[in-house]
């Protein structure tokens, strides 16, 4: 079940529909991604027993943003309480909005942060022109390229062809 609802736990209905889609075993995807901001103990709990999945349906993670620097405590926050009830960060995947209100370095620190934990970030670029943006987006997105090199590393080339420079061909 794909559903498109982009602020699921604001509804009155969350707990109901959660223990629904557990009692029936559904797959799931939460496609808008979750509000780990707001995220309560019983929602964790709840999200824990249902079989959540990525939009493919081919892994097993669910979707938060972190998109504002400043809720660093309220993002570890609900990553606790996920894990806590038995969510690990590798079944996190976290959009990561850059470049409208922060600096490279805080865009750096939220994607290394998270993935030190081992959750997916996800770089989500403000604006689609910027050079960095644009590399960063790369860099970040391109799983094969940000587990194979650092940043520092990294050598944006937008007409680069090929991949074989950063696996080894």
């Amino acid at each position: 079940m794909m559903l498109l609802d982009n602020d699921f736990f604001g509804g009155t209905n969350w707990q109901a529909n959660l223990e629904r889609i557990a009692e029936l075993k559904l797959k799931v995807c939460f496609v808008q991604g979750l509000n780990i901001r707001i995220l309560s103990d019983r929602q964790a709990e709840l999200l824990a027993k249902v079989n959540y999945s990525n939009s493919k349906f081919n892994k097993k993670y669910l979707t938060f943003a972190w998109d504002q620097f400043k809720d660093e405590r309220v993002i570890v926050r609900g990553i606790e309480r996920c894990n806590k009830w038995g969510i690990p960060c590798q079944n996190m995947q976290f959009f990561i909005l850059i470049g409208y209100d922060t600096t490279p370095e805080q865009d750096y620190y939220r994607v290394e942060f998270l993935r030190k934990l081992g959750c997916k970030p996800f770089v989500m670029p403000y604006n689609k022109s910027d050079k960095y943006q644009k590399a960063y987006t790369r860099y970040v997105n391109n799983r094969i390229i940000f587990n194979s090199c650092s940043w520092e590393d990294y050598e944006y080339n937008p007409n680069r062809k090929s991949l074989n420079h950063f696996v080894g061909g």
